[in-house]
This record gives C-alpha cells, structure tokens and sequence, in this order.
C-alpha cells in the first residue's frame, strides 16, 4: 500500500467483509488514524458478526501489520 501511496489502490473480495476488517486495522496502525477515521473504511452496509468484531478487537500490538510502521 506504501507504495503506492500517490495513487488510488483497488482491493475487494467477494462481498469485502475481509477487507473492510484488514483496512480498518491498517487505518488504526500503519495510518495512526483514530477509531472514527479508521470507521469510514468499513463497508457502510456490514453490521460485523461476533467473529469480524474479535478479529477487529485484536490490539494493534498483536496485529502483524506493526512490522510495516
């Protein structure tokens, strides 16, 4: 994503569940956006089930994405 940084990137899957997730935490972690901030990526129509909100829980420490800040 850094690297292209300056452009626009596409990134689904098939109904963006996942995606909604992983951009929400590369909001709150690589982005250091605030909760709210990192809200807005999250598919508007999704209402997360238990699973997504404890995959979305997990603290930024314990999410692999810390090796990218």
């Amino acid at each position: 994503m850094a690297a292209f940084s300056d452009h626009k990137v596409w990134v689904h899957c098939v109904v963006n569940y996942r995606v909604s997730a992983f951009l929400y935490h590369y909001q709150l972690i690589v982005q250091s956006a605030t909760e709210e901030q990192a809200r807005k990526v999250i598919l508007p129509s999704w209402q997360p089930n238990e699973v997504w909100q404890q995959f979305m829980a997990i603290p930024r420490e314990e999410v692999a994405l810390q090796q990218f800040i």
